[in-house]
């Protein structure tokens, strides 16, 4: 499975975008790694992507998030909407 995203704008209410214009591609069946140091945006990117962050998209997002089957289009989120199905998370404290 593939994905592009593409002009993500993000922000915690009415604050500061934290992610302005973020856009990519991983191709199918390739491996991609999201770097940077503490605070920089990783974590949201992910929530964003993954549509975990339901009330904050609804205000304070745009951009496109969509998933590629070899076969073509699996699914689309203009508004992040159907994106939760495809991930689970697992998270670590500390």
């Amino acid at each position: 499975m593939g994905l592009s995203v593409s002009g993500i704008e993000f922000s915690y209410g009415k604050g500061p975008n934290v992610l302005d214009g973020l856009s990519f591609e991983v191709g199918s069946g390739r491996i991609a790694a999201l770097l940077g140091r503490s605070g920089s945006g990783k974590t949201t990117v992910l929530n964003v992507i993954a549509g975990f962050l339901e009330d904050e998209l609804r205000k304070h997002a745009n951009g496109f998030v969509v998933f590629h089957q070899q076969d073509g289009l699996m699914a689309t989120g203009s508004r992040f909407s159907g994106n939760r199905s495809c991930f689970g998370l697992t998270r670590s404290d500390g």
